[in-house]
């Protein structure tokens, strides 16, 4: 959401609640860092922390690679991923 880097601000907080109360959006996910790093996306992240719940990364993660070791889910700057769902 928001461009290539995530900073662009295409939605609205408002447009957002809007399109998961029309079944559009239910799935969000956010690095440490939030949705980008400039524009309006630091309203999108809370707006979807405080109204969605984490889901437990054991239910989404990838649970190993070719070795059979585990791995986390990172961004590209390295940062740990959480999944959150939204139902209003």
């Amino acid at each position: 959401m928001g461009g290539f880097s995530g900073s662009d601000p295409v939605y609205t907080v408002e447009k957002l609640e809007a399109m998961v109360k029309n079944g559009e959006l239910k799935y969000f996910m956010i690095s440490d860092g939030g949705m980008g790093g400039r524009g309006g996306s630091a309203e999108l992240t809370q707006w979807i922390k405080e109204h969605g719940t984490a889901v437990p990364t054991e239910e989404w993660k990838s649970t190993g690679n070719n070795n059979g070791e585990s791995r986390s889910m990172q961004d590209r700057r390295g940062q740990n991923m959480t999944l959150y769902e939204v139902k209003l």
